[in-house]
């Protein structure tokens, strides 16, 4: 080992049929690590002792260079942590990372690449090859569970036509941060001088939502400047998110509001008509525009909060710094992990025997969240079942989606139900409370006497 340099050597040679040794060849491998880089380099040296070309031929390849079988550490099974191994590859030339389709848990291509990557949801193995030709294979070997425990990727040399041949190959084994990819993009900014490699465009984002990710990323990061703890940082930006949102969530309640208002007359027009429902639809839309009230009002802001959703749920199932973040020490020692607050002797069906107290609270919560919107808004008799199922049904099942989700992902939708647990009560109050007009009377002019 010399300074930041392994280097493995190995003569090999090829023996007749009738035992005799013939030309030897010498195959070197030289790794070699930056200072402070996540990317390494490998030099794959083959030099025969004669002016011939290299006898290191196999079904028409000289070599396979291969990264396997799996990246992070070691382990026989993955966690139900939300966990994924995902392939990804640039074709020369290409501006965005596309994700090639296994067939049989395989792949394999000709195609000149930019790079291959093996993203997982806090590290990446990306394999850079030289402008020497290849062939590319993927494979994936999945356990019992579906998620692949095996991911392996091959890089087939080509017959060798010379005497000696040197073929550089890079590797970026690393965090899945944009600060540790895009230094190889500037020379200057890397170890090994490279350039031009876009590898932040491996970074596994939601396909349209990317950008929402990093703006609530920053945001994030700027509160935990503030206060040095995520879980915190993740309850502030909980609370900045629903003041945004206020405006919308209030006309989204008072157009809601109105719409129950209306039921008794709703009711009317479809027992007037009940066999017409182009006279029902007619009825109800001059009844919407008599009263100035848009059906959709109560679905639009869902319809806005859905995206934010899904970004924040992209956010905190795979922000690395979430890795190992202590939120309370004892309860929530790791905010990318569930809380586990006892270990039982058993396995529950759909639960395992690990006990979560995160997603109790967030079930109840949410069950009282929808409870107390139904009591501000009377119901037709017709929809009290549905209502009784959207009540009890849906966080019932979001109890068992998200029962190992991280902890800091039930943190947010748990602040948020008590967030719209507090606006609902004010709102039910206020209904409840409505303020008197005030009535003033004047006496007119004309009545008045002069004294």
């Amino acid at each position: 080992m010399v300074g930041n340099t392994v280097v493995f050597s190995r003569d090999f040679a090829i023996l007749g049929e009738d035992g005799t040794i013939g030309d030897v060849f010498t195959i070197t491998k030289t790794y070699t690590f930056g200072d402070t880089d996540y990317l390494f380099q490998v030099d794959v040296e083959t030099k025969n002792s004669v002016n011939k070309a290299i006898p290191l031929v196999y079904d028409n390849s000289a070599y396979t260079l291969a990264f396997e079988p799996q990246i992070g550490p070691s382990f026989a099974s993955l966690d139900k942590n939300y966990n994924y191994r995902r392939f990804y590859i640039k074709e020369d030339g290409a501006k965005k990372k596309t994700m090639p389709k296994l067939s049989s848990g395989s792949y394999k291509t000709e195609k000149p690449l930019s790079w291959v990557a093996l993203a997982g949801k806090y590290f990446s193995l990306i394999a850079i090859p030289d402008a020497t030709s290849y062939a590319v294979s993927l494979s994936e070997n999945s356990g019992a569970e579906g998620i692949p425990l095996e991911s392996s990727i091959y890089f087939t040399r080509p017959t060798i036509r010379s005497a000696s041949q040197v073929d550089t190959w890079r590797f970026y084994a690393g965090p899945q941060l944009k600060k540790d990819m895009v230094p190889y993009n500037d020379a200057s900014q890397n170890s090994f001088g490279v350039s031009g490699l876009q590898l932040e465009a491996a970074l596994d984002s939601s396909t349209w939502l990317g950008w929402l990710e990093t703006i609530l990323k920053e945001i994030l990061n700027f509160f935990y400047r503030l206060i040095p703890n995520y879980g915190v940082g993740i309850i502030l930006l909980t609370f900045l998110l629903k003041l945004l949102l206020h405006p919308i969530t209030k006309k989204g309640m008072e157009s809601t509001a109105k719409m129950t208002a209306l039921t008794p007359k709703m009711d009317e027009i479809k027992a007037r008509w009940p066999d017409n429902p182009t006279k029902q639809n007619e009825e109800m839309a001059e009844l919407y525009k008599k009263e100035k009230i848009n059906p959709m009002g109560g679905c639009l802001p869902m319809l806005l909060q859905f995206p934010i959703l899904i970004g924040f749920y992209g956010l905190l199932n795979k922000h690395f710094e979430l890795r190992g973040a202590m939120f309370i020490p004892g309860w929530i020692p790791d905010l990318s992990r569930p809380d586990v607050v006892a270990t039982l002797p058993f396995s529950l069906p759909f639960v395992g025997n690990e006990l979560h107290l995160l997603p109790i609270f967030y079930t109840v919560s949410m069950i009282f969240s929808m409870k107390i919107t139904q009591s501000g808004s009377a119901g037709a008799s017709g929809q009290q079942g549905m209502m009784k199922m959207m009540t009890y049904g849906m966080p019932i099942m979001f109890f068992f989606v998200l029962y190992n989700a991280p902890s800091g992902l039930i943190i947010y939708w748990s602040v948020m139900n008590i967030i719209s647990i507090v606006q609902q009560l004010h709102t039910n109050k206020k209904k409840a409370n409505p303020q008197p007009d005030r009535v003033v009377q004047q006496m007119p002019k004309s009545g008045r006497k002069r004294r």
